[in-house]
């Protein structure tokens, strides 16, 4: 029974008893809720050779497609099995029951609902994923040679053997892409799902394919570097892709920047997948809710003495999520210090009962922020940045979130800034790049009324907390104006947790003791726009404003003029490899000047570096 339909139902009652029918139908639809819950099936590979995980990943993916069924028990290289924990959070909640089976009982109860087999070739590694596609297409299972009596033993037969079918990996993907890609999802694709290059045995190879096969999708593995390089089959699979669909998966090697930006060429969004990943054919169907609310601060008293320091803890994808935050989630001291946990709002359709977990559990220091909107791009690179912003604006009042974290390989581009500040109204705050990345630390500046704000310090995986702090100390000590606005990227993969923050919290306070004020994103944008807001140029008129014009080499137009006689504003346009404006403005007011307002529009073809010099009348020097 369908409870969601049971609340739409309109009833006609008699007067005085609308209630109690009421009532009696909440009554009733909790009964049907309990009495429906979902019944699992655990298999515990987590002893399993490679073939058998496999093996149980496909036929998990196939019995889950017409409802949930079959939950995998995995284990990892990196950190213990998640798995135990997210199936024991949805028993208590009551989504769930279940049994443990083995793999063989399995098979006995659901080899009639299978077609057959695809048997790959273990000396060609890229026919495992040849396998997963076609896995989901024919409701089929992956199987190595050496299992194929062992299936046949359950009355299944062999679909396609893929030994010997190809050398080469661009011969195999084009054969997929010739053969298979026209019946396969195009809302989703898996790439890069790793199958070599691996040291030992790794969950990688297993990353979200119960769920690709589920979904009917098709899995590809080219890799790249730099991304004008990529094969063009790359570009054929994702041309026919519809836009906004998901690219999940992730490179091994150092391709980050290129696997992204040919994504988002192509209107794409990345998830993150490759080594906690599994079971979304499951998490995907939990009844978790579907929006979400988190509190957020709606006014500050500014501390004009202090240095605003605000902590990202951050990796991306499905990963982060499935992983607990790589079990800094399950960090005791989690609660004793404000930190922001950086998450993309698309996975809300694929984990809801996950999502529901963190939302519930979160701690009054906690504050989510999204990942660039909706899910991972590079803005600048898409051909429809309006189409990505209107979608996650929906994601982001979903799951209640007003602050976006986002890169965009090395560049501060109007285009994205305008787009981001006047689609996603409620939004307060937007914070760009991993470190400064080529920009000024902590440079930030105003867009439709909503402050844009350069990482200030980056907390790198292979790092240490000594060095993270030394360069806050560095940010801290060469900015001497106050208040100062510091935001941190902490990044989580493998080295930092909450207690690693809380030790580097203490040990800057007590080498400036009262400097620093720790505080969630909302409160930090809050008060950086509260401080801007005290130098509004309505509120400082000048007695006489006078220019001229300053030299501009190898460049084009220069156009200066004052606004409504309260500021300046420069516009120069950009032409030849690059150009430097100077100018001199005589900005004279009766008293003291608290602030010189100054605007500079520029758009270059290039990273530049503006310095502005500002002539002092007290001291006579620039």
């Amino acid at each position: 029974m369908n409870f969601y339909k049971l609340k739409s139902a309109t009833f006609k009652v008699a007067d005085g008893g609308k209630m109690r029918i009421c009532i009696f139908l909440l009554f009733v639809a909790q009964l049907c809720l309990a009495k429906d819950s979902i019944s699992l099936d655990v298999i515990d590979v987590r002893n399993a050779d490679e073939k058998t995980e496999l093996l149980a990943a496909s036929l998990q993916g196939n019995i889950n497609r017409a409802d949930p069924r079959i939950f995998l028990l995995w284990g990892g290289n990196y950190y213990p099995s998640y798995d135990s924990l997210w199936i024991k959070y949805y028993a208590e909640k009551g989504w769930i029951t279940y049994t443990r089976v083995s793999i063989d009982s399995a098979l006995s109860k659901y080899s009639s609902e299978l077609s057959g087999f695809i048997v790959y070739d273990p000396d060609f590694r890229h026919s495992i994923n040849i396998a997963t596609t076609m896995a989901g297409l024919y409701n089929a299972l992956i199987c190595h040679p050496d299992l194929i009596t062992y299936l046949q033993g359950f009355g299944l037969s062999m679909i396609r053997d893929l030994r010997g079918m190809w050398s080469n990996a661009e011969d195999a993907y084009q054969w997929q892409y010739d053969s298979l890609y026209a019946n396969c999802n195009k809302d989703l694709i898996g790439h890069t799902l790793i199958v070599d290059g691996l040291s030992g045995r790794d969950q990688t190879i297993h990353s979200i394919r119960d769920f690709l096969i589920m979904k009917r999708a098709a899995t590809i593995s080219l890799f790249y570097a730099p991304a004008d390089t990529a094969s063009d089959l790359i570009r054929i699979y994702y041309e026919e892709q519809n836009p906004l669909g998901l690219v999940l998966g992730w490179p091994i090697d150092s391709t980050e920047l290129a696997y992204v930006h040919l994504a988002s060429q192509h209107q794409l969004i990345v998830v993150p997948c490759r080594a906690f990943s599994q079971n979304f054919s499951i998490h995907l169907q939990i009844p978790g809710e579907t929006t979400y609310t988190q509190t957020h601060v709606d006014s500050v008293i500014l501390d004009t003495t202090k240095v605003y320091c605000s902590f990202l803890m951050v990796d991306g994808g499905i990963d982060m999520l499935d992983s607990r935050f790589y079990l800094a989630w399950d960090d005791p001291t989690r609660g004793d210090i404000p930190v922001n946990w950086y998450f993309s709002p698309v996975l809300i359709d694929l984990c809801p009962g996950i999502m529901q977990h963190y939302y519930e559990s979160k701690t009054s220091n906690d504050y989510f922020i999204a990942g660039f909107g909706l899910g991972y791009v590079f803005p600048s690179d898409l051909p429809d940045l309006n189409m990505y912003v209107e979608r996650s604006l929906s994601y982001l009042t979903a799951s209640d979130i007003r602050v976006v974290a986002l890169i965009n390989r090395f560049r501060m581009d109007e285009h994205v800034i305008n787009t981001y500040t006047s689609v996603l109204q409620d939004c307060i705050g937007f914070k760009q790049g991993y470190g400064p990345s080529g920009f000024r630390p902590g440079n930030y500046r105003f867009v439709n009324n909503k402050p844009w704000i350069v990482t200030a310090a980056f907390a790198w995986a292979d790092g240490s907390l000594s060095q993270v702090q030394e360069a806050i100390e560095n940010f801290v000590s060469e900015r001497p104006e106050r208040p100062l606005f510091c935001p941190v990227w902490v990044h989580l993969f493998g080295v930092y947790n909450v207690d690693s923050v809380k030790t580097l919290m203490e040990s800057l306070e007590a080498n400036n003791p009262g400097t620093y004020k720790f505080v969630k994103l909302d409160e930090f944008m809050l008060a950086l726009k509260k401080y801007v807001s005290f130098f509004d140029s309505s509120n400082y008129i000048p007695d006489s404003f006078n220019i001229s014009y300053g030299t501009l080499f190898q460049g084009g137009l220069t156009d200066l003029y004052s606004n409504d006689s309260s500021y300046l504003v420069i516009n120069s346009e950009h032409i030849g490899a690059e150009h430097y404006t100077g100018f001199c403005a005589d900005y004279r007011i009766q008293e003291e000047p608290i602030h010189l307002w100054i605007t500079y529009d520029g758009h270059f073809s290039r990273r530049v570096t503006n310095s502005l010099w500002l002539w002092n009348y007290v001291s006579s020097d620039w």
